[in-house]
């Protein structure tokens, strides 16, 4: 075997200069064979000028360091991300009923009471949601005991105003019949025109209270057999501020006051109580105009006999314009000739 001088291996000059060494020399880093970075010991054999020595690359030698740093590593993301999705799984399983519960309750508050929250989760969160279904039901119940006292109660008003318009045509039999005929045809005019579902019952009940107002006026003038005076006609024509004054406080009829208030306005502003013109006055007024002449012009009254069906609506076609709002006749000679 061919020898090599190694004197220049950084070890083996440590070696050299210190052979009074008699122990091994611990692991250190240093440059080998080749210029190479090598972890390496020697160890004195106990003979001068004899030492073993070992040497091996750094990359080798922390090769098994850092392969156990990596599995390492590995195994703990394996067990952070099986921690993860056991966790995701339980948090599902405890939230999903939450929010059912959640979501159910928002729309129960939108009104959709007849949903009920799914029993299911924990057994806390089951309980909570059969608590809240019996919440519901006894809301439910509640609300439709209410809505049957109001409808009670919606229709004992509207009965008294049928008997408050019956009152005045017993005091003044040549209108019996007036006040339902009128009611009837103001809505069948307002269906014609588009007024909306809700403001024909304001429409209805502004209809039947249109004249009781002239409770207020002294029967020499009401029941008077000849025309009125001009006197007698300036009392007369305050019974639309009677009616505001008997009913305007009551917030159930209010929205029923443009009728009984109004109705007595023209269109060209020469009408009473404020000489309102055109779309000035209420659309309810405008039409229960139109419907009212045409009434009382079919009837007999103390001071004439009724009109023929003919000369009401010439009358009527004349006057609109002027009296009516002519969209208002346009309409109502259409349903007129339906008839």
């Amino acid at each position: 075997m061919q020898s090599k001088n190694l004197s220049y291996l950084d070890k083996v000059a440590e070696f050299i200069g210190n052979q009074e060494l008699v122990e091994r020399h611990e692991a250190s880093i240093s440059t080998g064979i080749n210029g190479i970075s090598t972890l390496g010991m020697y160890v004195p054999l106990g003979t001068p000028n004899w030492a073993m020595f070992v040497e091996i690359p750094v990359s080798e030698a922390y090769q098994p360091v850092i392969i156990s740093i990596i599995l390492l590593a590995g195994s703990t993301l394996v067990v952070a991300i099986l921690a993860g999705v056991i966790g995701l799984h339980l948090s599902r399983r405890l939230a999903t009923p939450v929010l059912n519960l959640t979501e159910t309750a928002t729309h129960i508050a939108a009104g959709q009471l007849e949903l009920e929250a799914p029993l299911g989760g924990t057994a806390e969160v089951s309980r909570l949601a059969a608590a809240f279904n019996s919440m519901t039901a006894q809301l439910r119940d509640l609300i439709q005991s209410l809505q049957r006292a109001n409808t009670e109660i919606t229709l004992a008003y509207d009965h008294t105003l049928v008997g408050w318009a019956h009152a005045l045509e017993l005091k003044d039999m040549e209108t019996k019949g007036h006040s339902q005929r009128v009611v009837n045809m103001t809505i069948r005019l307002a269906r014609a025109i588009g007024v909306s579902a809700e403001n024909l019952v304001h429409l209805r009940r502004g209809a039947l209270l249109h004249d009781i107002g002239k409770i207020g006026i002294p029967d020499s003038i009401l029941l008077k057999p000849d025309k009125l005076s001009k006197e007698e006609w300036a009392i007369m024509s305050k019974h639309p501020e009677y009616v505001y004054e008997m009913i305007s406080s009551i917030s159930f009829l209010r929205p029923a006051l443009d009728i009984p208030y109004y109705h007595h306005e023209k269109w060209d502003g020469s009408g009473y109580p404020h000489g309102l013109k055109g779309e000035k006055i209420p659309l309810g007024a405008r039409i229960f105009a139109v419907v009212d002449i045409w009434d009382a012009l079919n009837s007999d009254r103390p001071y004439r006999e009724a009109w023929p069906e003919e000369k009401v609506l010439a009358y009527i076609q004349e006057i609109s314009g002027t009296h009516l709002d002519p969209n208002v006749v346009e309409k109502f000679m259409k349903i007129i000739k339906k008839t």
